[in-house]
């Protein structure tokens, strides 16, 4: 089964990563919309914690996309879509709630991250069995991925808290200015105001809400960038590799990754009001 799943992955590398990224972009906003729908808000919070698990050890694996002629660092894709999700949860419970997922979410990967260095702290076995000599090699990846794990966490715990939170912000914001308007319209035709839900109405507001996604990834992108890859790391990649392949190609994922999770807000707004 082992040999059977690796042909797999291998037979993928034909496939272009473009079109890869596409299919884990639709595939996670169809997980944020079904754990939404089937185990509400706890299944945002589940999701946003199992993605930034996953999404910072992507983030180790470079790929190269047909456009971009310098490598790519995964994870971005899969990184965006919590924006998606704390965008429901602020609609549905306000950014205190929101918030809570954020911290939930970044102590699940200290967590996570704590667990695994504990595990690979016990000594491995060192036989020259083959089944031995099996473990030491996986042994031996597991240390690729999460001995960086530190850098990992203190860059990505940072950039994800600040992002977020203005994020977060800036949509409660919109919301409440949507709200205002419409209860000084009833007000104004004579009418009680109705308060509708905290999701924000109107053009103006969603275009606000899409900025505010815009800045804060841009936000997360240059603070996590810049400690996780260019501060932190003991070989530093160079200047080019870090500007084209770190800072400025990935991020040009995270804008289609945004355009993305924009237009399925706005579909799951339009889908609310009928």
């Amino acid at each position: 089964m082992d040999a059977f799943l690796k042909q797999v992955v291998e037979h993928c590398h034909s496939v272009p990563p473009e079109f890869i990224s596409v299919v884990v972009a639709g595939c996670a906003i169809l997980c944020v919309f079904t754990f939404y729908k089937y185990f509400g808000v706890t299944g945002l919070h589940v999701y946003n914690s199992l993605v930034i698990c996953l999404a910072n050890i992507q983030i180790l694996h470079l790929t190269q996309f047909a456009y971009i002629d310098v490598q790519v660092p995964l994870g971005t894709v899969l990184f965006t879509t919590t924006f998606l999700a704390n965008w429901i949860i602020s609609g549905e419970c306000g950014a205190a709630e929101a918030r809570k997922s954020v911290l939930l979410s970044s102590l699940a990967y200290v967590l996570f991250s704590g667990h695994m260095l504990l595990a690979l702290a016990h000594s491995p076995v060192r036989q020259l069995d083959t089944y031995s000599l099996q473990a030491l090699s996986k042994y031996q990846a597991l240390l690729e991925i999460f001995i960086p794990s530190l850098r990992i966490i203190l860059a990505s715990i940072l950039a994800y808290i600040i992002s977020q939170f203005f994020y977060i912000r800036f949509i409660v914001k919109a919301g409440a200015t949507s709200l205002a308007k419409t209860e000084a319209g009833a007000e104004n035709a004579g009418k009680t105001p109705h308060r509708p839900l905290q999701y924000p109405q109107g053009a103006i507001v969603f275009l606000q809400q899409s900025l505010s996604m815009f800045l804060s990834s841009i936000i997360d992108h240059i603070v996590f960038s810049i400690f996780a890859f260019y501060i932190f790391p003991a070989v530093k990649p160079t200047i080019h590799l870090f500007i084209n392949g770190y800072v400025v190609s990935s991020f040009a994922v995270r804008l289609v990754t945004i355009a993305i999770c924009t237009m399925s807000a706005c579909c799951y707004t339009l889908l609310r009001k009928k």
